[in-house]
């Protein structure tokens, strides 16, 4: 009992560490390269940040997908718009539209219905629709990274130690699981050895 509790807290103390460093690290980044929305950053870390590496892999990939399709068909309708004499409106139905129809059943791309009335509506004569998708598309991939890093370094160490829920051989990250596991096998087998060649000196004398 007393175990279980101690790799709960585990997890709960490195779930709180995790999303404040995502959060603060995106927000810090986003001020560095001088992105004009540093929020969007610091969201998107915590949005991808799962309790679950798994969980966390597939909303990575997920909101990368859906922040870059939802911006993309934004210009599109944006620059036919233009060409048609297209009321804005009009522009941003067609748009929320079209991503809708690809979204729906997929839950993991759903950004790109917010991601396209962001490029449409808050663009201004200053900063054209292309700019603002670029700053958008920016803060979210950069949020998205530091997230997925952040939680692939906290699965990782505590792979390691075999703490929490990564104790778990199913919670375990692939990569860093199987390099520890192989490191541990050389480890003992390289035991064995040191053992098989004392052995064998002490027989000869």
């Amino acid at each position: 009992m007393e175990v279980e509790f101690r790799h709960r807290a585990f997890d709960m103390m490195s779930f709180v560490i995790r999303c404040a460093g995502s959060a603060t690290l995106a927000y810090l980044l986003a001020l560095v390269l001088q992105l004009p929305h540093p929020v969007w950053a610091s969201m998107s870390a915590l949005i991808v940040s799962q309790e679950n590496i798994h969980a966390t892999r597939d909303s990575m990939s997920g909101r990368i997908i859906g922040t870059l399709l939802g911006a993309l068909i934004a210009l599109i309708v944006h620059r036919s718009g233009l060409w048609l004499n297209v009321p804005l409106a009009w522009q941003l139905a067609l748009a929320v539209g079209i991503c809708a129809v690809i979204a729906k059943g997929r839950p993991t791309i759903r950004v790109c219905l917010w991601t396209a009335p962001l490029v449409l509506l808050t663009s201004s004569t200053d900063v054209t629709p292309e700019l603002t998708a670029l700053f958008r598309t920016g803060e979210v991939l950069l949020g998205v990274l530091i997230g997925g890093v952040l939680h692939f370094a906290e699965a990782s160490l505590m792979t390691l130690f075999k703490l929490g829920r990564y104790r778990h051989i199913e919670e375990q990250p692939a990569l860093p699981a199987k390099l520890f596991e192989a490191h541990q096998r050389g480890v003992l087998q390289h035991r064995k050895d040191v053992a098989r060649d004392y052995r064998g000196g002490q027989a000869d004398d």
